[in-house]
Formats: structure tokens, C-alpha cells, sequence
């Protein structure tokens, strides 16, 4: 049951990474941008990445993020089925749950976080990579192995509230919406809902995470926390909602194989 939870989980969360990979490349611009004293807004930030080769760029580390996120993906909801099977259904085994899958997931892809990281702050300070293979090898030689993890701090401080939360959050929704709407659509709005309380929740420790992977000073006002929530806000909650809903929908149907 794990295998199939898993690879449901990797095939979803690389399809949406995918898919909407120009919000986190203009998030970590406008990150970076904002830590090097030159705030930029979310329109500006995508004219200038366009202008610097075209729209393609704004899928810049694709390679990465659909590593990433499918790996994470396959690890977190693999954990999850393992965890809910032996753990009773209510509030806060959910969050536990939650929480635990997912940090077990970030600790496993934080190089790979860095090095998306990394690749989609090009041309801002940052080295270029001809892609991941690369930018592992480089950043372990230049800066040594500790350069790939100096974030999982802020990464499981942002991730594993996250999880905590969301996860929590759309299981009671979704026990809640069960007499009102089923399939695809309870699990769009429930997934929509919890997903954005905990992406205005987890914000700054998001800031804290980009500028420490991108080995930039950390923040000293509320803007600098807040910098890059405009595309985090609109990607997050789309992204997680669209994983968890393609997610249900393909581990339900591997299951009948």
C-alpha cells in the first residue's frame, strides 16, 4: 500500500513542480533581490528574467524542482500511508503525521532544495550550473558539503508547520465537506483552504530558508520576510492543492491494478 501511496505521490507532485516552476523561479528572484538592497516587484521581476533569455527562463532549475518535489513527494506520501495505518484518526495524530512525512522528506531532498535553490537565483548574484550534476559537484567543492544542508533549518521550520497544518486542516475539511460534494471538487476546496492558511503562516520562515541557501544576509525588517509572497501565495496553495488532488485520484486507481 506504501508503494502505491508513493509512486502516486512522485508521478503528481513532478507534474505539478512542472508545471508551475515560473512562481518559485520569480519568488527566489524577488528573494534575492530584496537581500542584495534591490526590491523588485512580482511584474518586474518577470520581465527581467524573460528579458535575460526569453520565457523559457522562467522554468530555470525545472530539472531540480521536478527531482525535488517528485522525490519529496514519493517520500512523504509513502511515510504518510505508513504513519495513518498505525496511528487512530483524529486532529492531532493528523497534524504529528503530517508533520513527521514531511520532514522525513525534506531532510532526504535538502541538497536538492539547494541546488534548485541556487540555479533559479542565476544572474542575481548567483553562479550559473549547466544543471544538477553540476551544481552539486561545484557547490561541494567550492563551499564543501555543509553548503547543500546550511538550510534545513529554515526549511523544516517552514515545512513541517506546513505539513502540520495543512495536513490537519484537510483531513477535518474534508470529513466536514463529505455531505456537501465528493471526488475532485472536496478535495480542491479542502485542499485550497488548508493550504493557504498554512502558506500565510510559514512566510517568513520561507525568507529565512531562501537567503540562507543562497548564502545571502538574513533579513532585518517585516518586508524582508514578507519578500517573495506574492508568487509563494499564488504557487503554494495551487501547487499543494493540485498534488494532493491528483494524488487522491491516481492512488485510488494504482490501487485497483
Amino acid at each position: 500500500m506504501g508503494g502505491t501511496a508513493a509512486a502516486a505521490g512522485a508521478i503528481s507532485g513532478t507534474a505539478v513542480a512542472v508545471a508551475l516552476q515560473p512562481f518559485d523561479v520569480v519568488r527566489t528572484r524577488l528573494q534575492a533581490c530584496a537581500a542584495a538592497g534591490r526590491p523588485r516587484t512580482a511584474v518586474n521581476a518577470v520581465r527581467e528574467i524573460a528579458a535575460e533569455g526569453g520565457a523559457a527562463r522562467l522554468w530555470r532549475g525545472t530539472s531540480a524542482a521536478a527531482l525535488r518535489v517528485g522525490g519529496g513527494a514519493a517520500i512523504q506520501f509513502g511515510s504518510l500511508r505508513f504513519l495513518r495505518t498505525r496511528s487512530p484518526p483524529d486532529a492531532v495524530n493528523d497534524a504529528f503525521i503530517g508533520a513527521a512525512a514531511r520532514g522525513a522528506s525534506v531532510v532526504v531532498m535538502c541538497p536538492i532544495t539547494t541546488v534548485k535553490t541556487r540555479m533559479e537565483a542565476s544572474h542575481v548574484g548567483a553562479r550559473q550550473y549547466r544543471g544538477v550534476g553540476d551544481a552539486l559537484v561545484t557547490i561541494v567543492r567550492t563551499q564543501g558539503a555543509g553548503a547543500l544542508v546550511r538550510g534545513l533549518p529554515p526549511l523544516l521550520l517552514t515545512n513541517v508547520p506546513f505539513a502540520a497544518i495543512h495536513y490537519a486542516s484537510y483531513r477535518r475539511l474534508q470529513a466536514l465537506g463529505r455531505d456537501y460534494a465528493d471526488g475532485w471538487t472536496l478535495n480542491l476546496v479542502a485542499g485550497s483552504l488548508a493550504s493557504t492558511a498554512a502558506t500565510v503562516a510559514t512566510q517568513p520562515f520561507d525568507a529565512l530558508r531562501a537567503r540562507a541557501m543562497l548564502d545571502l544576509p538574513m533579513p532585518r525588517s517585516l518586508q524582508g520576510l514578507f519578500a517573495g509572497f506574492v508568487p509563494r501565495l499564488a504557487k503554494r496553495p495551487l501547487q499543494t492543492t493540485l498534488i494532493w488532488a491528483l494524488f487522491e485520484d491516481l492512488d485510488k486507481r494504482l490501487r485497483t491494478l
